[in-house]
C-alpha cells in the first residue's frame, strides 16, 4: 500500500493534496485506462466497416494484436490483464504522441502533449 496513514485518517480522494500523499489512485490508473481501452475497440469494432482515425486505428490495432474482438460473451479477465500489460509497457504512446495538440477541435490539450 502507497498510502502514509499518518498523514491524514481520510481516504485519499478527500485529503487536500491527496496525489502528493497518496499512490493509490496512480496506480490504479493504468488498470482503469485498459478497461477503458477494452470497451472504446470494442465500440470501434461494433461500428465497422467504418474507420476512425489514423492514431486511434492505430491504437486499436494493438491492442487487437494482443487481445481478440469479444463478439460473445467470455471471461475477459485475461483480457484486462493483458490490455493492462500494453498500457504499462507504453503501447499507447506512439498513437497518443500522433494526435494533433492546439485549439483545434479534437486536440489534445497542450497539457497532455510531451514536449
Amino acid at each position: 500500500m502507497l498510502i502514509d496513514g499518518s498523514v491524514s485518517h481520510l481516504p485519499p480522494l478527500l485529503r487536500a493534496n491527496a496525489g502528493l500523499n497518496s499512490g493509490c489512485m496512480i496506480a490504479h490508473v493504468a488498470h482503469s485506462l485498459a478497461i477503458e481501452w477494452l470497451c472504446a475497440a470494442q465500440g470501434v469494432d461494433f461500428l465497422r466497416p467504418l474507420r476512425s482515425s489514423q492514431p486511434l486505428e492505430q491504437a486499436q490495432a494493438v491492442l487487437r494484436a494482443a487481445v481478440p474482438s469479444m463478439p460473445t460473451d467470455r471471461h475477459i479477465a485475461p483480457d484486462i490483464e493483458a490490455a493492462s500489460a500494453l498500457v504499462h509497457a507504453g503501447a499507447l504512446t506512439g498513437s497518443l504522441c500522433a494526435l494533433p495538440a492546439g485549439e483545434a477541435p479534437g486536440a489534445l490539450p497542450p497539457l497532455w502533449v510531451a514536449g
